[in-house]
């Protein structure tokens, strides 16, 4: 089949897309990938058999885009701040490419944000996937938009409010460009633009995500989409292998690129909590100072290392709780301090909470060197949270979340290859 992919947001709403991309390709499909990165990032290079367009690169003040909207209040407020900054701009350079990608290919597979994907496949007949990153995000009268079930009554009530504001607030661009196409108004935000009648994708683990008795086969819950950048030809440094062999596994912080973002204070946020923990402890950044902060016999602080290789030697991981990230957490089988900075993060701190591997989700707004490194202590004196992160580990080493879900759309699409 010749299938279009788009998708828009940072890293951790790209790489996934890259993943299935890259999968599509080696199953025989011709598979063209057009992206918009909200930090103008160029991520050509991790095309390796299929075709990559950029479709928009000249956000305004791109790099402050993320912090700006890691400091409001509110998820709805981070939101509508991004939808204003970050998508409107580029809508009508989306709706192009998405417009292209629908009369060029049998089928298209979009993030569910991407609604000019579902305005010109609607307008031109053209097969739809829509892809969730996290399970709250489809509709089920037996959850709410929260991810917590309130009852059928008020989860309901919660769809409904989440419609009545995504129409007014967040997608009202989206109703604009329906109208000036003739089309009619989206009664459902839920179930007309994040789901798709022909075929829904949720890339998560079914370890971690409930399958609900409302969702028909039309939803599919693959497992992650992970793609391994930048480790397939790794050679640990000697330093490294010198510091993991002096002593017992560290603990490793990163806030990815969260933290590339902001990254001189959270490289003083993480210094000072390690500093107080007196513990081995590795620390990611990706700030240079001119004079590099002395670390001790203890601290070994590195640019990016390949997570899938050096996750299983440690200890404890102090992430952000992107999506990415979590999976290569529980994948090594250790547990985590969540350090949210706001979008799916909270989802994920809050998964990692349910399953035991978790002790509280803390917030980047108002977290502390004293309270992330007391969260620390408390997640490493009970031997009870790595042992939940270990049960973890097998049922998601075996999942394979690509292919289940070229697997799903071969099937759903089958008349069309």
């Amino acid at each position: 089949m010749k299938i279009g992919i788009q998708t828009w947001g940072s890293q951790g709403d790209i790489f996934p897309f890259i993943a299935l991309a890259n999968g599509l390709a080696r199953a025989g499909h011709e598979v063209t990938l057009a992206y918009t990165s909200i930090e103008n990032k160029d991520y050509s290079a991790h095309a390796q058999h299929f075709r990559i367009v950029r479709v928009f690169d000249a956000f305004d003040d791109a790099d402050s885009l993320i912090p700006n909207a890691i400091r409001q209040t509110s998820m709805m407020k981070q939101l509508k701040y991004l939808i204003e900054h970050a998508f409107n701009p580029a809508q009508a350079a989306m709706y192009e490419a998405s417009s292209r990608l629908c009369a060029e290919n049998d089928v298209v597979i979009g993030h569910l944000m991407c609604h000019t994907l579902s305005v010109a496949a609607e307008k031109s007949g053209c097969p739809r996937v829509s892809v969730a990153l996290t399970s709250n995000a489809v509709y089920s009268c037996y959850t709410s938009v929260f991810g917590k079930n309130l009852g059928i009554w008020l989860n309901q009530l919660s769809w409904q409010l989440s419609d009545w504001v995504g129409q007014r607030l967040l997608f009202k661009k989206a109703a604009e460009l329906r109208y000036s196409l003739g089309m009619p108004e989206v009664k459902s935000v839920a179930k007309e633009v994040i789901r798709s009648r022909d075929l829904t994708l949720i890339a998560t683990s079914p370890s971690l995500t409930q399958k609900f008795s409302d969702w028909d086969d039309s939803i599919c819950i693959t497992g992650f989409w992970s793609g391994r950048y930048g480790g397939d030809n790794w050679a640990m440094p000697d330093a490294l292998a010198r510091f993991l062999a002096a002593g017992p596994a560290p603990i490793y912080f990163t806030f990815g690129s969260m933290g590339d973002l902001t990254a001189k204070a959270t490289l003083e946020l993480h210094l000072a909590a390690a500093q107080k923990l007196g513990r081995r402890c590795i620390i990611q950044t990706s700030f240079s100072p001119e004079n590099p902060p002395l670390a001790s016999e203890s601290i070994y602080i590195t640019g990016n290392l390949p997570h899938h290789l050096i996750f299983p030697k440690c200890a404890l991981l102090v992430h952000h709780g992107g999506a990415g990230t979590t999976q290569a957490s529980l994948l090594a089988g250790i547990p985590s301090v969540v350090v949210e900075h706001g979008f799916d993060q909270k989802y994920w701190g809050a998964t990692l909470r349910k399953h035991g591997v978790t002790h509280r989700v803390l917030s980047r707004r108002d977290v502390t060197p004293e309270s992330l490194a007391t969260e620390i202590k408390i997640v490493l004196a009970s031997n009870d949270y790595r042992q939940k992160a270990e049960a973890l580990r097998p049922a998601l080493a075996e999942e394979d979340g690509v292919a289940t879900a070229i697997n799903a759309i071969e099937r759903r699409f089958a008349s069309r290859a």
